[in-house]
């Protein structure tokens, strides 16, 4: 294991842009016990701390081992009336250690948030008290799991409908593969499965699409993933053989160099 990997990671859904929870949380897991996630910030523009972009999602076993290099990619995904979408993508993420976690929700004043929580009603129904949702905030309001380089996050605009069977096609020898749909839970796929999630409604020159362009993936562990047939054509995904643009291409071609020498780099200006 000495590559990257990119993985399909499902969050709640969100009705207000992900900009803030609104109560409605129809899942089980965290959020269906607390009537909120932290995914539910993604969108905002202003989860920026020294530097890096910040974001929420659950994570698990070797997510964090790639994080812990900078290797991983994370393409956020949740489910409306029984169809998946694409909500966000996120690559050369590392993972926030409890002292940043901490640091984080001081600088971002994350705390605050308790206040705008205990107003909905999905919230309130689901603590016996004021105080005990205080009790919960108070531990609960500093989990902000993920950061990467701003230049290589995007939420979208407009979720991405995923068709599973287009992105990761069944085959002679290849059953139909499910999409992960479980929050606590993730599945690595290819990266040519993973631009034709995305690719198409990024600008070519998108930091991202170089990162998922490079040759130094992993295979992935699931047999039924790494040996599905290509992406459909209309899903999205170019042939690996065409060209962008020349800027483009020179991202792909250097991606590798560029992403440690941005952690260098701001790992020395936290050191400073």
């Amino acid at each position: 294991m000495m590559g990257k990997m990119v993985v399909l990671k499902p969050v709640v859904w969100n009705n207000n842009g992900y900009l803030g929870p609104t109560g409605e949380v129809t899942s089980g897991g965290y959020a269906g016990e607390h009537g909120y996630g932290h995914e539910e910030w993604n969108g905002r523009t202003d989860w920026v701390w020294n530097g890096w972009k910040v974001f929420h999602t659950q994570g698990k076993g070797l997510m964090f081992d790639y994080a812990a290099r900078g290797d991983l990619g994370i393409i956020m995904t949740t489910m409306r009336d029984g169809r998946f979408y694409a909500v966000g993508l996120a690559c050369a993420v590392y993972a926030n250690d409890e002292d940043d976690r901490s640091a984080i929700a001081k600088d971002l004043k994350l705390k605050a948030n308790g206040k705008d929580l205990w107003e909905l009603e999905g919230i309130r129904k689901r603590k016996a008290s004021k105080a005990e949702f205080d009790r919960h905030w108070k531990e609960a309001h500093s989990a902000v799991q993920w950061r990467c380089p701003q230049s290589h996050f995007v939420w979208f605009n407009k979720p991405i409908e995923i068709v599973p069977d287009d992105v990761i096609p069944s085959g002679t020898s290849v059953p139909r593969q499910a999409i992960v749909k479980m929050h606590g839970s993730y599945q690595a796929i290819r990266p040519d499965q993973a631009l034709a999630i995305v690719q198409e409604a990024l600008p070519a020159s998108h930091p991202g699409l170089a990162w998922l362009s490079t040759d130094d993936f992993d295979a992935v562990q699931s047999a039924g993933v790494r040996n599905a047939p290509p992406p459909r054509r209309g899903s999205g995904v170019r042939s690996a053989g065409t060209a962008i643009n020349s800027y483009s291409r020179y991202l792909q071609e250097n991606e590798v160099q560029v992403t440690p020498k941005h952690h260098k780099l701001q790992s020395d200006f936290e050191t400073y």
